[in-house]
């Protein structure tokens, strides 16, 4: 078997594996462009807050797949399927802001503005700062719409879009 789209995350103990046994093939092919991201992010969020890999990692670990799943079928516009995996990842990791606000933005894609609306202020209060108070806020954060233009603009069709209709404000 060849290197595992997981690895980085949890080279000593072999839960890469575990974790792709338990998703189809096509949904790691499908999630593996923006998993060093998501890495990224889990790395970031633990030093912020101190927390320390734990037993718990393999929860962890799947619970970032399906939010990497979710925001993938998002950025393809595919309303539905995103909120499947996103609410799965709110599911496995309840306390994450990142899958709250991941999942306003679909509910409100899909019309559903009042649910968008309580994950927003979810992800608001979750995280406790400002960096869901405003787009700008969200925008100036690092994130996978940096960098690539056409990444970008996916993020500003889906997901920024989806904030907005749940009620987050430009500035």
């Amino acid at each position: 078997m060849g290197r595992s789209a997981l690895g980085p995350l949890y080279p000593q103990r072999g839960s890469p594996r575990r974790l792709e046994r338990r998703l189809d093939p096509p949904l790691i092919r499908l999630a593996r462009p923006l998993w060093g991201s998501v890495v990224r992010n889990l790395a970031g969020i633990r030093s912020q807050t101190g927390e320390k890999a734990s037993s718990d990692d393999s929860v962890t670990g799947i619970g970032w797949c399906y939010h990497l799943i979710g925001i993938v079928h998002l950025l393809q516009s595919h309303t539905d399927e995103a909120i499947v995996w996103l609410e799965k990842a709110r599911g496995a990791m309840p306390t994450v802001p990142f899958h709250r606000s991941r999942l306003a933005a679909a509910y409100a894609l899909r019309g559903e503005t009042e649910r968008a609306a309580a994950e927003l202020a979810e992800a608001r209060r979750l995280h406790g700062g400002d960096l869901f108070s405003s787009i700008a806020h969200l925008k100036a954060f690092p994130g996978e719409w940096w960098g690539v233009p056409k990444t970008g603009a996916l993020y500003e069709a889906t997901y920024f879009a989806g904030l907005r209709r749940a009620g987050m404000p430009e500035e």
